[in-house]
């Protein structure tokens, strides 16, 4: 069973019957209690905080988090609504948030998400970091980070299993070091500038390039499974060559 909210639910008119209770828990509540998949698409942060609190079952197949654009999405609601998502156990997540560009450079730690086979988190104007504490995501295969600032190097070390990367940044993702016995397939699509590539993969055999490289962009590279490679950079006019 899947639940999806778009918006703000509306509560259903109940009447009193009889000597029955005269107010049963709407269906919506019913519902999250113990629906394996939960989608909110547009939704306010207070519904949406509103709703997880009546979230009663604790491994979640799905969850989708897609707060309304109109709101914007401080660094502490960001790190509650991510530990709120890892209480609630899910194997497939994804979160949307548009961030306030005055906390792009708070740390926000993203928690151990321990049943998680695919993870998709869109933070734009946010930075995002592995969890302080020690663990890792054990079971996560594919990794996708949009909009924000992200510790690359350090989240692929929490991912034992990970064989897909995305990232996605228009402000420039630095230095981007991806070393990893797993993944197969890394997209970086970076509107932003890029310090360089420091790339040690055995099992890479995908990459997607697409990004404007700094003046003094430099490469390390080794994958050798790579049968698919893709790159188009926009390189500044001081550049003569690599």
């Amino acid at each position: 069973m899947a639940l999806t909210l778009l918006g703000r639910p509306r509560r259903p008119r109940l009447r009193p019957r009889g000597g029955r209770n005269q107010h049963p828990r709407p269906p919506v509540a019913r519902s999250l209690e113990s629906t394996p998949e939960l989608s909110f698409r547009e939704i306010t942060p207070d519904a949406l905080d509103a709703a997880l609190a009546q979230v009663a079952r604790r491994e979640l197949s799905l969850l989708h988090i897609d707060v309304s654009t109109e709101h914007v999405c401080s660094a502490a609601r960001l790190a509650s609504l991510l530990a709120a998502a890892a209480r609630l156990a899910p194997v497939v997540l994804t979160l949307k948030v548009w961030g306030d560009v005055n906390d792009q450079l708070i740390d926000i730690e993203v928690p151990l998400f321990h049943r998680a086979t695919s993870i998709k988190l869109v933070a734009w104007n946010l930075k995002l970091t592995p969890p302080a504490q020690s663990g890792e995501y054990p079971v996560l295969q594919s990794l996708s980070v949009s909009g924000c600032l992200f510790d690359t190097s350090g989240m692929i070390r929490r991912c034992p299993r990970l064989r897909v990367l995305e990232l996605c940044s228009y402000k420039g993702l630095g230095k981007i070091v991806v070393h990893s016995e797993t993944i197969e397939t890394l997209v970086v699509d970076a509107t932003g500038w890029v310090h360089g590539i420091d790339t040690v993969a055995p099992a890479l055999n995908k990459f997607t390039l697409d990004a404007s490289m700094e003046k003094e962009f430099s490469v390390s590279f080794s994958a050798p499974m790579m049968q698919n490679l893709w790159w188009s950079c926009l390189c500044p006019s001081e550049c003569r060559g690599w």
